[in-house]
């Protein structure tokens, strides 16, 4: 499942991008790995995904042990790529609003999508800013299902790219993420 991420900030500040989600790039993966380790042409293949299939809905869980480390250094690095962002963004405006949307549209027909929206101020002179954006948008991706590297990765590149304008008033930084 992909998701598509817009900011808009002060200073006519517009952005987009979509993205692809882990679980996306780990089937890829997993499916050219299978391409190329299996002979015979598109029925072999065929017959190797769904053995793989079979065998996997046996286990407690399909995340092999390297997408587990894979899915653990992609947190840590999208989390530090976010960090750094955010505390840059923090000490070029001193002073920031920030609002997070995201939504999880439903994969059954007229049932409703799932929502969440935190928006706080932030300043340069908190205790501790970053550990405070994380406390609030956290439980609003959870609350979707877009709680992954992706995404904290997507959300660090709106941030870093919003360029530093004067704007009268408070920097104002909206983030809509869906799915």
């Amino acid at each position: 499942m992909g998701f598509r991420i817009h900011a808009a900030g002060s200073g006519r500040y517009r952005w987009h991008r979509d993205y692809a989600d882990e679980g996306d790039v780990y089937d890829l993966a997993q499916v050219m790995s299978v391409v190329m380790a299996t002979p015979g042409g598109v029925r072999g293949v065929a017959q190797e995904v769904g053995t793989n299939q079979v065998l996997s809905q046996s286990d407690a869980t399909s995340d092999s042990a390297v997408q587990r480390a894979t899915r653990a250094v992609g947190q840590l690095t999208c989390m530090h790529t976010l960090r750094d962002a955010f505390l840059l963004c923090l000490a070029e405006r001193h002073r920031v609003q920030i609002s997070v949307f995201a939504r999880t549209s439903s994969s059954i027909p007229f049932w409703p999508d799932t929502s969440a929206y935190s928006r706080f101020d932030y300043s340069s002179g908190d205790h501790r800013p970053f550990w405070d954006f994380i406390n609030d948008i956290t439980p609003k991706l959870e609350e979707t299902g877009l709680n992954g590297f992706t995404v904290l990765c997507a959300i660090a590149a709106a941030i870093s790219s919003w360029p530093t304008r004067r704007t009268r008033g408070m920097p104002m930084l909206n983030i809509h993420l869906s799915t």
